[in-house]
């Protein structure tokens, strides 16, 4: 699958996440697992970006390996990622 068709895929599927918020309020187990999926869709969303910027040649590798560790520390320090990842 190309990288465009897969992006547009996590958008859509990101949009859905997104639409059935309203639905799941008060349901806190629901709740919790929804947010879960919508945040692993906009990291995955985030990855894709920045790997089809890096095969078009609009950031170098050295760019996005910096802003691979960047997107690391960020998410190990608000708990998505342990320490040792």
């Amino acid at each position: 699958m190309d990288r465009r068709a897969l992006a547009t895929d996590v958008d859509r599927e990101l949009d859905d996440a997104l639409s059935t918020l309203w639905l799941v309020r008060g349901n806190d187990q629901l709740s919790a697992r929804l947010f879960d999926q919508v945040t692993d869709l906009l990291l995955e969303r985030i990855l894709l970006g920045l790997r089809t910027d890096l095969v078009a040649g609009t950031i170098t590798a050295s760019d996005f390996a910096n802003q691979l560790a960047k997107l690391a520390d960020q998410c190990r320090h608000v708990g998505l990622l342990s320490a040792e990842a």
